[in-house]
């Protein structure tokens, strides 16, 4: 009975989460395509753009994160006009 009311919810987080987890999965995959392009060019111009990317990773976590707890409170307050 009490583990029903936790489960009863995993489908709407899936639902939440699937969409930002695609995001992250699409730009860790554009990084990497980006390492192996860049990393022909030599040690330095590799270690830029990794750097470069791993801030792009954090601005957009912090982005996506942001975006999606703001969803609840918005809904919310949607449905209570």
């Amino acid at each position: 009975m009490l583990l029903s009311n936790y489960t009863k919810e995993f489908k709407y987080n899936w639902q939440l989460a699937a969409p930002v987890m695609l995001g992250m999965l699409g730009h860790t995959f554009v990084s990497f395509v980006d390492n192996i392009m860049v990393g022909q060019l030599g040690t330095a111009q590799l270690a830029a753009v990794s750097l470069g990317n791993s801030f792009m990773f954090i601005a957009m976590s912090l982005g996506i994160g942001f975006s999606t707890a703001i969803t609840p409170p918005v809904a919310e307050a949607d449905a209570s006009r």
